[in-house]
């Protein structure tokens, strides 16, 4: 004790110098009954209370006493699907090293590799997964190949089971393509076994079908105006190179035969398109563009041969813009050309005696009224 403050008492003055054997002082002062000093009844307090002045830590590293962990915790044995095990039953220090309780060493529990699982885990209970419960396969190491961890598993459908169907009926998925024939048989016919994630269409037309309805009489086509206007039975019809099918050779040779059964609402407002009449007058169904001249066709006003052929390749100097649209002559200004004798006051006298003839009113391309070919 302090002589000026008797409350305290300094143990490092006290045990300065530390007295060879804590015994001579404390030999008839009791312990603290705890399961150290109950069960381990080492005569030095410095085997375990190292540091001093305090002496409230203990390092008590369970060495060289007792020679078996379960001398003092045999009813203290966690309840867990691990300690459950033949090998759980056993001496903690079969698994757990002295200096470090807090985890079981996985890697020192199963070194050596056992030959079997089921030599320790024969009873205990697998997780209730699909897995588990379908695929009753013995020896666990076929799926979780890397120990000590086990997840995740490495489970490739293989060799078992023999179909996907026999697993996994009721988890097909309801897209279109896993409702049609071939959606409806096993899985692996289009998926490859070690990857579930991409169907692949090469595998699932290959050989290519004779028919496309085998399987897709019942899939809806898409709401397209070729599908709903113009289609054939016959898929590949217009879809040539699968698997894709995108994009669609459509031609227009199949139907309609008119295209403006789909196309009237369509037609361009420009000054070469008339409000009425066939595209196909002008247009190939092969190829829209360049237009084929379908307003001069040769048997009835030729331009390729004849006095207009040197005007072939300038279109205004027959068709006057101004004067309205080029399809079916429309703008043809013919006396804007034949001037001097075919002058519309000359032409007015020379045909006073033809019928209907439209005299002073007639539109620009009146002469073609009668000369359609431009000449007789």
């Amino acid at each position: 004790h302090v002589v000026e403050d008797w409350a305290i008492t300094d143990p490092a003055t006290l045990h300065a110098p530390l007295p060879a054997a804590c015994r001579s002082c404390h030999q008839n002062e009791p312990r603290q009954p705890t399961i150290f000093h109950a069960q381990v009844v080492e005569p030095e307090c410095a085997s375990c209370h190292q540091n001093y002045p305090d002496w409230t830590q203990a390092d008590f590293l369970h060495a060289p006493v007792p020679d078996t962990c379960t001398d003092c915790h045999s009813d203290r044995r966690p309840n867990t699907p691990t300690h459950q095990t033949a090998v759980g039953q056993g001496d903690c220090a079969s698994c757990h090293l002295v200096t470090s309780w807090a985890a079981a060493d996985p890697v020192a529990l199963h070194t050596p590799l056992p030959p079997s699982c089921m030599t320790c885990h024969q009873n205990e209970p697998r997780q209730p997964t699909i897995f588990h419960t379908q695929v009753a396969q013995t020896e666990c190491a076929r799926c979780h190949h890397q120990y000590p961890g086990w997840t995740p598993a490495d489970f490739l459908h293989v060799p078992i089971p023999n179909a996907c169907n026999a697993c996994h009926s009721n988890l097909r998925p309801t897209t279109p393509t896993n409702q049609s024939a071939a959606g409806l048989g096993d899985c692996a016919s289009c998926h490859v076994v070690n990857d579930w994630t991409l169907v692949d269409p090469t595998v699932l037309h290959t050989p290519l079908p004779a028919a496309c309805i085998g399987c897709h009489a019942d899939e809806p086509r898409a709401n397209t105006p070729l599908h709903t206007q113009t289609y054939d039975p016959e898929c590949a019809t217009c879809h040539h190179s699968y698997p894709s099918w995108t994009p669609a050779a459509f031609a227009h040779t199949l139907k309609p035969t008119r295209c403006y059964d789909c196309h009237e609402s369509q037609r361009p407002s420009t000054a070469t398109h008339p409000s009425t009449g066939d595209c196909l007058t002008c247009h190939a169904t092969s190829a829209w563009l360049p237009a084929t001249g379908g307003a001069h066709p040769e048997n009835a006003f030729p331009i390729q041969s004849g006095a207009h052929s040197r005007f072939r390749n300038d279109c205004a100097s027959c068709h006057n813009v101004a004067l309205g649209s080029p399809v079916g002559g429309q703008n043809a200004d013919c006396v804007g050309c034949h001037t001097g004798e075919h002058t519309r006051a000359k032409m007015d006298a020379k045909h006073s005696q033809v019928n209907n003839y439209p005299n002073g009113a007639a539109p620009p391309n009146f002469c073609l009224s009668c000369h359609a070919d431009g000449r007789n």
